[in-house]
């Protein structure tokens, strides 16, 4: 493999995003969410002039093929409390001072998706997302300070990682170029979760509560408004009320703290905006993993009425013929001897019931597989007489982990890093990992994000051809029958 030639940014639970200099072996271990971390090849002192002062790096030497300097938790916003609590990202003032290593907390949960009538009115609905829009203008401003590329900048997310992307991607904007050039989504699209209004009547009902907790629905003088009260309770408090918030909406999967439609970031219901076809257009690697459900679906469901009632209570405005239908999408393994849902593990062991496979497996395509799919179906198949078609390229990761979670939602995560916990199990689990590895980096180190002939130490003649739709004869990238290896050796 080639020098570490890279600059590594992370941003938000499983939201990455990579400004390369070239190729890559690719990255070490990340630093705190949201914290800025970058990653170059190492010189003996490594310190970096920006406008907010002097950054302090440090060097990384873990069996890398040579050493890297890091720079780590780099401060590039105000830290978001007092009286910048539920407001958007404030610049770092500048400092003559030398700035070292600063753990930074991206703003999730209640302070970062607060979504309500309220706190629309005060512009302060999805912050998280302004973060990270905020974050991608800092790397245009100074990321050639560090011999970045700031017309080269990948952005890559796992997840609730890759629903921002998602959304970032459709927050087209005439005359006004995108702050990143390619995008990497695993297991998650814009059309992952419902995106409500924010004042839908959930987000009512999970603010309304969230303010009975804190105590700040009728808060007492001299901090009548809610916000002001809300800036000026301990941590704690807000964070012991967003739990208890979560946690009551958790079993039936309607999260809450999410982002909503607010007409300047998210314009409209993602399905709505690509039909309009206005949106960032930019090379897309994306793909889901087999059993995505597991993490999510209660696993002790043993009848078809709770089955029905899961999807009865996730989705309030499915009719009852919508509901039949998803029953005979997913036949009962109790009463269809060929259903494929049918169990064959030992339940007792797993702590099962007989209805967890099939629940499993309509959720999982719901809410990643089949939103996967569609925003590559969309992105491949759109052209206009302005844009190149956009290159797509597809995965599905079939390597099972466990008896239980098969092949888990983000467990393709360590083997694209290439790490040592992966590659020491086998040499079979060596390969898959490199071959994987190899993918990704050549993709965000590419020119265009081009897998065309590209063959790494680990390719030996594997090939990853563009998305051409569920039955095209390139839909390559599902590499061995549509899946990337597996645990069996």
């Amino acid at each position: 493999m080639p020098p570490p030639n890279t600059l590594y940014l992370s941003a938000l639970p499983f939201l990455f995003l990579f400004i390369f200099l070239s190729t890559s072996h690719f990255f070490p271990n990340q630093s705190s969410p949201f914290s800025l971390s970058l990653f170059k090849p190492s010189s003996p002192s490594p310190e970096v002039q920006i406008g907010q002062g002097i950054i302090v790096g440090t060097i990384i030497d873990e069996k890398y093929p040579a050493p890297v300097e890091a720079f780590l938790g780099i401060p590039y916003a105000q830290p978001p409390v007092g009286e910048l609590r539920f407001r958007r990202a404030v610049k770092v003032q500048a400092s003559d001072e030398r700035v070292s290593a600063g753990k930074w907390g991206y703003i999730i949960g209640a302070l970062g998706f607060l979504p309500s009538k309220l706190t629309f009115e005060e512009n302060i609905v999805n912050l998280g997302l302004h973060d990270q829009v905020f974050l991608l203008q800092w790397v245009q401003d100074n990321i050639e300070a560090f011999g970045g590329d700031k017309n080269d900048v990948t952005i890559f997310g796992l997840s609730a990682g890759a629903h921002s992307i998602g959304h970032h991607i459709l927050n087209y904007k005439e005359g006004t170029k995108p702050l990143f050039h390619k995008a990497i989504l695993e297991s998650g699209a814009p059309t992952s979760r419902a995106v409500h209004p924010y004042d839908a009547p959930i987000h009512a009902e999970q603010f309304a509560l969230f303010l009975n907790l804190t105590n700040c629905s009728s808060p007492p003088p001299p901090s009548s408004p809610i916000l002001e009260c809300l800036r000026t309770l301990p941590s704690k408090s807000i964070t012991t009320a967003q739990t208890a918030v979560f946690d009551t909406y958790n079993p039936s999967l309607r999260w809450a703290f999410q982002p909503v439609i607010d007409h300047e970031l998210i314009h409209g219901r993602p399905i709505d905006v690509w039909k309009s076809g206005k949106w960032n257009r930019v090379p897309i690697m994306t793909g889901h993993a087999t059993n995505e459900g597991t993490f999510y679906v209660p696993r002790q469901v043993s009848t078809s009425e709770e089955f029905t009632d899961f999807w009865r209570t996730l989705l309030p405005h499915f009719t009852e013929s919508d509901l039949k239908r998803i029953e005979e999408l997913y036949p009962d393994p109790e009463t269809n001897q060929e259903s494929v849902y049918r169990e064959e593990r030992n339940m007792s062991a797993l702590g099962i019931g007989s209805q967890f496979k099939r629940l499993e497996a309509s959720y999982a395509q719901y809410a990643y597989i089949c939103p996967v799919l569609q925003t590559a179906s969309i992105v491949s198949f759109s052209s206009s007489s302005t844009d190149k078609k956009q290159a797509v390229y597809v995965f599905h990761w079939a390597v099972n982990s466990s008896v239980l979670g098969g092949a888990n939602h983000g467990d393709n995560m360590y083997y694209e890093s290439f790490q040592e916990s992966i590659t020491s199990i086998s040499e079979r689990q060596k390969e898959i990992s490199g071959v994987y590895h190899g993918f990704v980096t050549s993709f965000i180190t590419s020119k265009g994000g081009d897998l065309d002939g590209v063959e790494g130490r680990f390719g030996k003649g594997v090939k990853w051809g563009k998305f051409k739709g569920r039955n095209g004869e390139e839909r390559k990238g599902q590499n061995r029958k549509g899946k990337v290896g597996s645990r069996k050796e």
